[in-house]
């Protein structure tokens, strides 16, 4: 889970996933996660960054995407 600025909210969740694209429903949070913490937008890599010790690399891993 990172965020990222939203012009009217400030910032908006968003989720990014390691492995191949699949379709997630629109409503598969609805049921677990209140609406101010449902992600506005779900993001697939094919993998993460990680340290030599396999700890994923957040910041890095979220600067690959080419998202706006």
């Amino acid at each position: 889970v990172f965020s990222k600025p939203h012009p009217t909210l400030g910032e908006e969740i968003n989720l990014l996933i390691e492995g191949d694209s699949f379709d997630i429903s629109k409503t598969a949070f609805d049921t677990i996660l209140e609406k101010y913490a449902i992600p506005k937008n779900i993001y697939f890599l094919e993998e993460f960054k990680r340290t030599a010790t396999q700890k994923i690399l957040r910041k890095q891993s979220v600067e690959l995407l080419t998202i706006n």
